[in-house]
């Protein structure tokens, strides 16, 4: 792990938090959080957790517990977890690990985090075994002590963070959406948000971030493992959910996209693999014939009513704006289209109910 340590570090971070966590303001605050929640995830994306638990307590501090196997802890040389806190890596992750996604914007680790706050606590359940290390504004204030045996497994961390530095507090509301979000977006991952003896639980499934309201005409397709796996993009996949209303005269598409679980608000090539991949499918039910190059003419023409969801995992993703709201990788592309094309031909050759609405659709 290529790191910068010690009073450097620190007083870097402290001096220009900004740069580190994007702001002292309510977005830096959240930020913090989120760093916590992205070292979950890639346990989760990993196969190595199923739940994320967020707690905001009543002094407004904030923890985050997950399942997993718990952060390394070497008994005979305990000084990984210390890195993890208190050091900023330049490398992708402190460990190395893979994959690995970003919540937000900005990313450094876990040290920034540490540095801006005036006391974090984690507490380690690992093989049998429950640890503890307490840290203050990047400092290390305890030795990483064993506090007992345990039949537990996973990693809690605990922080407060320095009000000298953030005036803001965390937004329930906020919280709680954003882990919702989360577990739509991936299948299996279970969060919770807790505030005082509030509990908020999990809904995990796509169809949970369509814009409107539930109905009868929904469709769900994914891809991911094998396919991919032979052109070396073990990580790479598209879950896509599209309903439709009852109404043909409704207002256009309500698409929304997401790359590595992060929206792109203003779209890019995964969109336009969807579209593309509805053009073309649908040709098979065109009244006004088949040709491969109509395909946005009859997208447009199904378009009112549509409401859809289009999520990808990129182990590279490149965007066409800097804020990364919209998406530029070309691989997206090919890859949402198969999924959709293969996923709706199926349905058009087994339901005869969704090939008379196509039709209707595509006459008017």
């Amino acid at each position: 792990m290529s790191a910068v340590k010690g009073e450097d570090l620190i007083a870097a971070v402290r001096a220009r938090p900004g740069m580190y966590v994007g702001g002292t303001d309510s977005f830096g605050l959240h930020h913090m959080l989120w760093e916590l929640v992205a070292n979950v995830l890639d346990l989760v994306i990993a196969g190595r957790a199923t739940t994320i638990d967020v707690e905001l307590h009543s002094d407004d501090s904030v923890s985050v517990r997950d399942d997993g196997p718990g952060m390394s802890v070497d008994p005979s040389s305990p000084a990984f977890l210390e890195k993890v806190f208190t050091e900023v890596h330049t490398t992708p992750t402190a460990d190395g690990h893979a994959p690995h996604v970003h919540i937000g914007r900005v990313g450094l680790g876990l040290a920034p985090v540490c540095a801006l706050s005036e006391r974090v606590e984690v507490d380690v359940y690992r093989e049998g075994t429950h640890y503890r290390q307490r840290f203050a504004q990047g400092y290390g204030t305890s030795p990483c002590e064993i506090v007992g045996a345990t039949s537990a497994h996973g990693t809690t961390v605990h922080l407060w963070p320095d009000r000298g530095i953030f005036t803001a507090t965390f937004s329930s509301g906020l919280l709680e959406r954003r882990l919702k979000e989360l577990a739509y977006l991936w299948p299996g991952l279970r969060t919770r948000f807790t505030r005082g003896t509030t509990e908020r639980g999990p809904i995990a499934s796509l169809e949970g971030l369509l814009p409107g309201v539930p109905g009868p005409r929904l469709l769900q397709w994914e891809r991911t493992g094998s396919a991919e796996r032979a052109r070396g993009e073990a990580w790479s996949s598209s879950r896509i959910a599209v309903r439709w209303s009852e109404n043909q005269f409704a207002e256009g598409a309500q698409i929304r996209g997401f790359c590595n679980l992060e929206e792109t608000r203003y779209g890019g090539t995964h969109l336009l693999g969807f579209q593309r991949g509805l053009g073309m499918a649908l040709g098979a039910v065109d009244p006004r014939g088949t040709s491969g190059r109509a395909w946005k003419a009859r997208y447009q023409r199904i378009a009112p009513g549509l409401e859809a969801v289009v999520a990808v995992m990129l182990v590279d993703p490149s965007y066409g704006e800097p804020t990364g709201d919209r998406l530029d990788t070309p691989e997206a592309t090919r890859m949402v289209e198969e999924t959709v094309r293969e996923g709706l031909a199926t349905v058009l050759r087994d339901d005869e109910t969704w090939r008379a609405f196509f039709a209707k659709r595509l006459a008017t």
